[in-house]
C-alpha cells in the first residue's frame, strides 16, 4: 500500500508540473499539489505503522569495533554507528550500549 501512495504522489505532482507547463488553471496545479502532499503523507505514515523495533544486540565484531573506537576516545562516533547498524535506535538506546561495553 505505501508504494501505491508515494507512486499516486508522484503522479499529483506531475500533474502539478504539467499544469504549470501546459498553462491550464492555477486552481488545478494547486489541487495536484495538495493531493500529492497528502499521498506523501499518507505513504510516510505507511512506513511509520510498518516499521520492525529490534533489539540492540551486537555481535563479536561490531563490539570489537565499539571498543576500538572507545579507546581511540571516540564514543560520539561509536554511537553514531550503532545508530548506523540498528536503523531505529535511538540516540539514547545507542549510548547505553555503548557506555556499556
Amino acid at each position: 500500500m505505501r508504494t501505491l501512495w508515494f507512486a499516486l504522489a508522484a503522479f499529483f505532482s506531475l500533474v502539478a508540473l504539467a499544469g504549470n507547463w501546459l498553462s491550464l488553471a492555477g486552481w488545478v496545479s494547486v489541487l495536484a499539489i495538495v493531493l500529492a502532499g497528502l499521498f506523501l503523507l499518507l505513504g510516510f505514515y505507511e512506513q511509520f505503522k510498518n516499521r520492525v523495533e529490534e533489539p540492540i544486540a551486537l555481535d563479536g565484531e561490531q563490539e570489537a569495533t565499539i571498543r576500538r573506537m572507545k579507546a581511540e576516545g571516540n564514543t560520539p562516533l561509536a554511537v553514531r554507528q550503532v545508530q548506523m547498524w540498528f536503523r531505529y535506535a535511538s540516540a539514547e538506546d545507542a549510548a547505553r550500549v555503548v557506555r556499556g561495553l
